[in-house]
């Protein structure tokens, strides 16, 4: 979690810079988390006839997010992730 911390530090830091270039670039890196309650999922499609394969309910990876962004004005920009 710290090195996401120092990571997501280190990237942002460009965008405390005046600069004149009205487009953003940002990547976003860290951690992904689902904990998945499989009773509740076996029971619900148990009661609609359904069967299900057994699978883990906690799953762990890397995430990652790319921000791209325009400003409009001193007060006003457009972004997309």
């Amino acid at each position: 979690m710290l090195a996401g911390l120092g990571l997501g530090l280190a990237l942002a830091a460009p965008a405390f810079a005046q600069g004149t270039n009205p487009y953003d670039l940002e990547l976003g890196a860290g951690e992904s988390r689902a904990r998945i309650d499989q009773n509740s999922i076996t029971a619900d499609l148990a009661g609609k006839g359904r069967d299900s394969s057994a699978s883990s309910g906690d799953w762990r990876g890397a995430a990652y997010k790319l921000f791209c962004g325009y400003q409009l004005n001193r007060n006003f920009a457009l972004e997309a992730v």
